[in-house]
């Protein structure tokens, strides 16, 4: 035993435990001010250490949280837990392969340690490694808190492996145990729906999703969301006299993918990541992260998007420096440009050009009523503002005409730095479209780029199943099946048409 950790405080605390409560509750904030309440009286409680990193990586403060838990990991090496929560913040962070090593080390302390095996077969799962996968699943027993989660795990991957009668079978005993408000049971009736579809069983997969979206808790605010639309098109009209400032970068490094969930974009970005000279990191919320602090960083007692008219270049200079240390972190200088594909970029992409103004952007489009579809049959965390309106069919129709209209706006504001790509055209004319987006890169063409899908990456996106495959155009009006069942969302699609 090493000296830090015979140094290790270890005792349970008043104060820790209330933090443990808060934690289990969700209220991360508490949890956090009350752990560093532990930490100024004893500086090596590793418990408290380790649930502060916890508490930072559920506010999606990764790099704050990857140095707590190295603290933590100080004070006590080798330690299972601890090496469980660093590898969910290197995933986090885009190194998905150092995340599989410590879970593998994890359990290589603790052969029977739940989380470690559940999350390391969650990655194997998305990796493809189907019986690897299965078999950390089926180390959770019976009775364990996280053997639903197991479950859930094993419809997976039967679903993923075509076995769609089995992931029917699976997902009903977690229907069966789990009381319908839990999240669990949601994501059950969406696995159970997507088995229904690819049997053919369309009323039976439309009844499933829409058991999946019965939330009642969730309440999305329309006039929120399209007042966030309109101010940022109105800050970014071009009708001031004096141009808005930008840094004076001059990278071409980052590279955005801009589109509403389920559009196409991780097909977009699998192909353009797998030319060898470009990294993708995927969904990383390195942006989400920035966006939601900026008030903070320039001193501003305005939210977003109203803070962004008080940007100047010395402020987009220090943002840019900041953003791209993140990048070199986990780039390491091996690419010349660097993919990201959040689901939210389309609301950023006034202050990435004023802090990237070389920067390239590529923008997804599909069909409305594809989307549509896709994203209510897919599971999204709807207690986050973007996702609240996943839920109901019309308000997917209402956010589409929104986000469409914001992404014509930056289109006509920014014609040299976006490149327009249609889903269905990708399908249709890999090559063609592809080469269209390398040279929108300025890269040379390289044959990767069309056998993306041999590529061992780690795609933590809902699209995974499809990218792991050669392109395939099933996908290409999914929606007619489900015609009868779609009156909502093309009744809304069509509501002040642009």
């Amino acid at each position: 035993m090493s000296y830090m950790s015979r140094k290790a405080f270890t005792t349970s605390t008043p104060n820790l435990r209330l933090a443990s409560q808060a934690f289990q509750k969700g209220d991360f904030l508490h949890a956090l001010k009350l752990c560093d309440e532990c930490l100024r009286v004893e500086s090596k409680d590793v418990n408290a250490r380790h649930l502060k990193g916890r508490c930072l990586t559920m506010g999606g403060l990764y790099a704050l949280a990857k140095k707590e838990l190295q603290v933590a990991l100080k004070l006590m090496p080798n330690n299972p837990g601890i090496l469980v929560s660093l590898a969910k913040v290197d995933v986090e962070l885009g190194d998905t392969e150092l995340g599989i090593a410590k879970l593998s080390a994890a359990l290589h302390q603790n052969p029977h340690h739940e989380e470690a095996a559940l999350t390391r077969g969650y990655l194997l799962e998305r990796l493809g490694k189907i019986e690897e996968a299965m078999k950390d699943f089926q180390k959770i027993p019976e009775g364990s808190p996280l053997y639903e989660s197991a479950l859930r795990g094993i419809s997976l991957l039967h679903l993923n492996a075509r076995k769609y009668s089995e992931a029917v079978e699976w997902s009903k005993k977690i229907l069966d145990r789990v009381p319908e408000e839990n999240t669990l049971h949601q994501e059950a009736a969406m696995i159970q729906g997507r088995a229904f579809d690819k049997l053919g069983e369309v009323d039976q997969a439309m009844m499933s999703w829409t058991k999946a979206n019965q939330d009642k808790t969730v309440h999305f605010d329309r006039q929120e969301f399209a007042y966030r639309i309109h101010k940022l098109i109105d800050i970014y009209s071009g009708s001031s006299p004096t141009p808005l400032p930008q840094s004076t970068s001059k990278t071409c490094l980052p590279v955005f993918i801009v589109g509403m969930p389920r559009s196409g974009t991780t097909l977009v970005e699998q192909i353009v990541g797998a030319h060898r000279k470009t990294l993708s990191v995927g969904e990383i919320r390195h942006i989400e992260i920035l966006a939601s602090s900026l008030p903070k960083k320039i001193q501003s007692k305005e939210k977003m998007p109203d803070c962004l008219l008080e940007l100047d270049e010395q402020k987009l200079n220090e943002l840019a420096a900041d953003h791209l240390g993140d990048l070199d972190r986990i780039n390491k200088g091996k690419s010349i440009r660097v993919i990201n594909k959040s689901l939210e970029n389309y609301w950023h992409v006034g202050m990435l050009h004023q802090m990237y103004p070389k920067a390239k952007f590529i923008f997804v489009h599909r069909d409305p009523m594809d989307i549509g579809l896709s994203v209510f049959s897919n599971s999204f965390n709807t207690k986050k503002f973007p996702y609240a309106y996943t839920n109901k069919l019309r308000d997917i129709g209402f956010v589409y005409r929104h986000i469409k209209k914001l992404m014509l706006h930056w289109v006509k504001r920014f014609p040299n730095s976006i490149l327009e790509v249609e889903y269905e055209q990708i399908l249709k004319t890999p090559e063609e479209t592809a080469r269209q987006l390398i040279s929108h890169l300025d890269l040379e063409w390289d044959e990767n780029c069309l056998e993306f899908h041999t590529k061992k990456n780690l795609v933590l996106t809902l699209s995974y199943a499809q990218v792991n495959q050669p392109i395939y155009t099933s996908s290409m009006g999914r929606w007619k099946p489900y015609e009868r069942h779609l009156a909502e969302l093309q009744e809304s699609l069509k509501e002040g048409e642009l």
